[in-house]
């Protein structure tokens, strides 16, 4: 970043004197993207990007973008990009997800599902719902095969109001990347019913959203990780020092509830609620001695989607994608 900028210095001095130099830089920095590629003016029509794809070589000239809505959009990527996450172009694959938790814990959930996944560079990007349909053009223009991990969000009208509920008293969604971009469905029903196939957009994203599992389905990662472990979570495993040890004992938030509730209680009455009590569970679970007690479960929609995420790109996928994308 320092040398980058050193660069540029250079180059205004000389544009100074009229000297005017076309400089080419390659580079697989992020730093040097975001300090020199991405421009305030530009945007990103100063960047060539290079992509191994299937043993081929992909090029893509950034003047060819097409952002639709051109304004917004492209202000709000060049921000994010530029100050966050530029190193989604050098990414293998990309994961996008809405909370710190989900970010904080998918290297742990990547390791148990799709091992061969770390060796990949895989960029996970933290965005908000509403900011997730923002990145759809980019992300297909650069072909980066990408799973988006979301909750359903389900309110119901309460006289006039919609409010937040369990997923059973739900009426429709107010996550926007569901209502408008994938798979387009707002009803909770819908959004059940919809065959995987549908949760796939140009063949190389792929949404993910809280299915059922064991009969329920929860509205949150958390609500979905009780769910799916359940019996684990009540199981008793002899300890030396107590004999009747839960691996539940091991969460503040169940410990403060009281476990006998894991039995009378449903997940989403379980679920932490406030941002505190939701950064607790997430590192007692970093921290959980699966060693000791036994492997906590993922989640079903995150492992499917981490499956589907892990298996190769291949040329006529992003040759499809890329006619598809023309056609639109």
């Amino acid at each position: 970043q320092v040398f980058i900028s050193q660069i540029k210095g250079i180059v205004d001095d000389a544009q100074k004197d009229g000297i005017f130099v076309q400089l080419i830089i390659t580079s697989h920095s992020s730093h040097i993207l975001s300090e020199a590629g991405i421009d305030k003016e530009k945007g990103f029509k100063r960047i060539r990007y290079f992509n191994r794809i299937d043993g081929n070589i992909l090029v893509k000239d950034f003047n060819t973008l097409k952002i639709v809505d051109e304004e917004k959009t492209a202000r709000f990527l060049r921000q994010y990009l530029t100050l966050h996450k530029s190193d989604l172009f050098f990414s293998d694959k990309v994961i996008i997800v809405e909370g710190t938790t989900e970010r904080m814990l998918l290297p742990q959930m990547i390791r148990k599902i799709v091992p061969d996944l770390v060796t990949q560079y895989v960029s996970i990007l933290e965005v908000g719902g509403a900011y997730t349909h923002k990145f759809k053009e980019i992300l297909e223009f650069l072909n980066l095969k990408t799973l988006i991990i979301t909750d359903k969000k389900k309110k119901k009208n309460d006289g006039g109001k919609n409010v937040k509920c369990p997923v059973n008293e739900g009426e429709t969604t107010s996550n926007e990347t569901l209502k408008n971009w994938l798979p387009k469905k707002s009803t909770i029903k819908e959004l059940i019913e919809v065959a995987d196939k549908d949760k796939i957009d140009s063949k190389i994203i792929r949404i993910a959203y809280q299915t059922e599992e064991d009969g329920e389905i929860g509205r949150s990662l958390e609500e979905a990780f009780i769910i799916a472990n359940s019996n684990f979570l009540k199981t008793e495993i002899p300890q030396p020092d107590d004999a009747n040890f839960k691996p539940a004992k091991e969460f503040s938030l169940f410990m403060s509830k009281g476990l006998d509730k894991l039995d009378t209680e449903t997940a989403y009455n379980l679920s932490p609620v406030t941002s505190s009590a939701k950064t607790n569970f997430t590192f007692d679970l970093m921290s959980f001695p699966e060693d000791k007690y036994g492997n906590w479960n993922v989640p079903k929609y995150i492992s499917e989607g981490l499956v589907w995420l892990a298996k190769p790109v291949e040329l006529e996928e992003v040759i499809d994608s890329v006619i598809s994308n023309e056609e639109e």
